[in-house]
C-alpha cells in the first residue's frame, strides 16, 4: 500500500467515525440531529437465550412485569459456560448480575458512583452501609443465662441485585433516517423488603458504574478476556414510554419516528432496510420492489406504528472490569397482541 493510500485510509476512518455523536454536546452541536432525549430505563437481563423453554424465563417475565421493566429478550453471543451446563436461575458466576455483584466487594475494583452523573464516588463507610445487611443474633450465656446481642455483617444477596437502570440518550439524525441510542451511565437497583423481610415491589437504584461505548463489534470469540457477550432486543412501546426528557426538538418519539417512516418511503432506494425475517437485519431487503409493494399495500401504515425496537450488543471484560455496549440498529413495529411485535424492517 502506498504512503498516499495509508493516508487517505486514515482519513475516511476519521470521517466514518466523527459522524456518530456520542456526547450531549456533541447531540446539540450537530445540525443533522433534530431530536434527542434523554431518559431512565429500569430492565432486567433475562440472561438466557431465547430460544430457551425454561420455566424460570416466565417468571423472569412477569417480574419484569410486575416492575414496569423494560420489554427485552437476549441472545447469548459467547458464554464461558456450556448450555448444557446451565441452570436457571443459575448459580454461578456467569449471570452479568454475579459478575457485577462480585466486583462491588473487590476494594481494588471499579470506581462506583452516587449518581448517573458520575462525579462523586462513594467512601468505604458509605459503601458498607450500602453493601452490607446487618443481621442482630440474640443469644445466652449458658453459665448465668446473660443475654448476648451480636451483630452480624453479611453480603447482600446477588439476587436482589439483578435489575439495571440505563442512563441513555436517544436522538436521530435526519440526514441518514435512523436512530441511535448512548447509554451514559448503568445503575444497580436492589429489591426493597419491609420490616418483616417481604418484598415490598419496589426496587431502589443505589449504585451506578460508568459504560464503555463502542462503535464496533468487538472480537470476542478468540480473547479470553471477554468472557461474556450478548444481544439485546429492547421492545420500546411508544405509549408505555413516561419518563423520557426531550432535549433537542418539540415532537414526540412517535411523531420523529412518523417523520422518518415517511422520508424512508420516498427514498428506500438510497438506505439499508434489513429483512425482519432475519431478527439482526443482516440480510438486507435488496429489492426495491418488494419495498415499494409494502410501502402501497399500507403495511407500513403509521397509524399502526407502536413503537421502536433497539438491538445492542453488550461485553463484560474480565481483566479491566469493564462493561462495553455497542449500538446495533433498530426496528418499527406494531403491536398485533399483548407481547407480540410485528417487526417492519430492521435498520442497522
Amino acid at each position: 500500500m502506498t504512503i498516499q493510500n495509508i493516508i487517505l485510509s486514515c482519513i475516511l476512518l476519521v470521517m466514518g467515525t466523527s459522524t456518530i455523536a456520542q456526547s450531549l454536546k456533541e447531540i446539540k452541536k450537530n445540525k443533522d440531529i433534530i431530536w434527542a432525549a434523554e431518559q431512565e430505563t429500569n430492565y432486567l437481563f433475562i440472561d438466557i437465550d431465547i430460544t430457551s423453554s425454561a420455566a424460570a424465563y416466565i417468571t423472569e417475565k412477569r417480574l419484569k412485569r410486575e416492575l414496569e421493566l423494560t420489554n427485552n429478550q437476549v441472545k447469548i453471543l459467547k458464554s464461558v459456560v456450556a448450555e448444557s451446563q446451565k441452570s436457571y436461575p443459575a448459580d454461578n458466576s456467569e449471570l452479568l448480575h454475579r459478575k457485577l455483584h462480585a466486583e462491588l466487594y473487590n476494594k481494588d475494583g471499579i470506581k462506583l458512583y452516587k449518581t448517573n452523573k458520575l462525579e462523586t464516588t462513594y467512601t468505604s463507610r458509605e459503601l458498607k452501609d450500602i453493601l452490607y445487611d446487618t443481621d442482630t443474633i440474640i443469644t445466652f450465656d449458658p453459665t448465668n443465662y446473660d443475654e448476648i446481642v451480636k451483630l452480624v455483617e453479611n453480603i447482600k444477596n446477588p439476587n436482589d441485585l439483578r435489575t439495571f437502570k440505563i442512563k441513555e440518550i436517544i436522538y436521530y439524525d435526519n440526514s441518514k433516517m435512523e436512530f441511535r441510542i448512548v447509554p451514559q451511565a448503568i445503575g444497580i437497583n436492589e429489591f426493597l423488603y419491609n420490616g418483616n423481610g417481604k418484598s415490598t415491589g419496589k426496587i431502589k437504584t443505589v449504585i451506578w458504574l460508568p459504560i464503555n461505548v463502542v462503535n464496533k463489534a468487538l472480537d470476542y470469540s478468540n480473547q479470553k478476556e471477554l468472557s461474556w457477550a450478548r444481544r439485546t432486543y429492547q421492545n420500546r412501546v411508544f405509549s408505555e414510554i413516561s419518563n423520557q426528557k426531550i432535549i433537542k426538538g418539540n415532537q414526540s418519539q412517535k411523531e420523529i419516528t412518523t417523520l422518518m417512516l415517511n422520508d424512508i418511503s420516498k427514498k428506500y432506494k438510497k438506505v439499508h432496510l434489513g429483512d425482519p425475517k432475519n431478527r439482526d437485519g443482516a440480510t438486507p431487503l435488496t429489492d426495491p420492489s418488494i419495498v415499494k409493494q409494502k410501502i402501497d399495500a399500507g403495511e407500513w401504515n403509521t397509524e399502526q406504528l407502536s413503537g421502536v425496537q433497539f438491538i445492542q450488543d453488550w461485553y463484560w471484560n474480565n481483566t479491566t472490569k469493564q462493561l462495553s455496549v455497542r449500538y446495533v440498529g433498530f426496528a418499527p413495529f406494531d403491536q398485533q397482541q399483548e407481547n407480540q411485535y410485528n417487526t417492519w424492517f430492521i435498520r442497522r
